[in-house]
């Protein structure tokens, strides 16, 4: 059930957040904040060591941990965080030069 989840948010919900319509920015900022904190847990460096616990929970949360990751770097996802990336710094180099 859980690896349905992963796939479905990785596959529909974040690739497509910054393409939908939305009453305002922070309802989409909101969106994609929640996908990044699924994948920022889920890529914990517990979850990504090759701990030599052979328990089913240490496994699956390898094995989670590694579809997200190739998933993050191998499909539209990369787009995605690379625009996350461009505008966080657009929005930083707004506010700089806001300053006085």
């Amino acid at each position: 059930m859980a690896a349905s989840g992963l796939v479905y948010v990785i596959h529909e919900v974040f690739p497509r957040c910054y393409d939908w319509s939305y009453e305002s920015v922070a309802e989409r900022t909101q969106v994609a904040d929640l996908c990044l904190q699924f994948f920022h847990r889920l890529l914990n460096p517990m979850a990504l060591s090759n701990h030599k616990t052979e328990s089913e929970l240490a496994t699956f949360s390898t094995l989670m941990a590694h579809i997200c990751l190739y998933t993050l770097l191998h499909t539209d996802n990369g787009h995605t965080l690379l625009r996350i990336c461009a505008t966080g710094t657009l929005a930083a180099k707004r506010r700089r030069d806001l300053q006085p």
